[in-house]
């Protein structure tokens, strides 16, 4: 906790520090820097690979629905530089009965399948934007470092097994974005400014796994403070419009579509197999130019 308590704290000093540091003016007409801040919405589901239970030799899988999360974020720019920062929060409960039909003169029972998912992702990151055709095309590479706290449990009420995992992970990553300014209009003496997004990226986590796999009566298996090297994949398109209505704020409404993948994620259950972690969904994001 006390991790995360920092980490929250070294973004909100990156998306408020370069304000005072630049003693930027916006209305200047020879102004070159300037800072973003936005708030997401996020409405996601998670897809793990690792949460399934056996009724009768058949395999079921646990399919969480989609759930609410949040994240907040902010970048200082100058000239084509920016350096930014963001933390996310998300989280998904999943409950579901299970009827184990009765055999000989053994009475019909209800078993609870219950999931708990905890996603909580700091990202730091620097980048530079290289603009063609007067800004109506623009490509940003962008490097950064992320820490992770991930946690999962799976309730196998049906089988009788309890399985949880605690994740840790800090790690490089690599990526580009995207947009193209494909129209550009005035409504009610405001300049709009429509334009498509598109990011992805590919890092490497150096992580932490503690997993552990009990039955009713405590026995099972245990792993402590494992090594494990995680790919991460991140993709995002959107829709983005920009309200010019001042010189010194400009707001923005963003819709898109996100999505992670964790490749190399280590089963819950299971001392040798590698599961693959996926969530995404909906963004909505609010952001401003100052």
């Amino acid at each position: 906790m006390k991790t995360k308590l920092a980490s929250i704290c070294l973004l909100i000093t990156l998306c408020t520090g370069g304000l005072s540091a630049s003693q930027y003016d916006c209305c200047s007409s020879d102004c070159d820097s300037g800072f973003n801040v936005y708030a997401d919405y996020l409405y996601w589901k998670v897809c793990e690979s690792d949460i399934s239970y056996s009724v009768e030799d058949t395999t079921h899988y646990l399919n969480p629905n989609y759930s609410s999360g949040w994240r907040i974020g902010g970048r200082y720019n100058c000239n084509s530089w920016d350096a930014g920062a963001r933390y996310t929060d998300y989280s998904n409960t999943k409950k579901i009965k299970v009827i184990r039909l009765p055999i000989e003169e053994e009475l019909e029972e209800e078993h609870i399948q219950a999931f708990k998912f905890d996603w909580n992702v700091v990202d730091i990151e620097l980048g530079y934007t290289l603009s063609f055709d007067c800004d109506k095309y623009s490509l940003r590479p962008f490097a950064g470092a992320k820490l992770a706290w991930i946690k999962d449990a799976y309730d196998d009420d049906y089988n009788d097994n309890f399985s949880k995992q605690d994740f840790d992970g800090y790690g490089l990553y690599l990526g580009a974005e995207g947009r193209y300014l494909f129209c550009s209009t005035n409504v009610c003496c405001n300049d709009l400014e429509m334009s498509l997004l598109f990011r992805g990226s590919y890092g490497i986590l150096d992580s932490t796994s503690k997993t552990k796999s009990v039955d009713r009566e405590g026995e099972g298996n245990s792993r402590k403070s494992e090594c494990l090297f995680i790919s991460t994949i991140e993709v995002f398109a959107g829709f983005d419009v920009a309200i010019k209505c001042s010189d010194c704020f400009t707001p923005h409404i963003l819709i898109g579509y996100e999505s992670h993948t964790m490749l190399g994620w280590r089963e819950m259950d299971s001392s040798n197999d590698r599961a693959t972690l996926g969530l995404g969904g909906l963004v909505a994001r609010f952001s401003a130019d100052f």
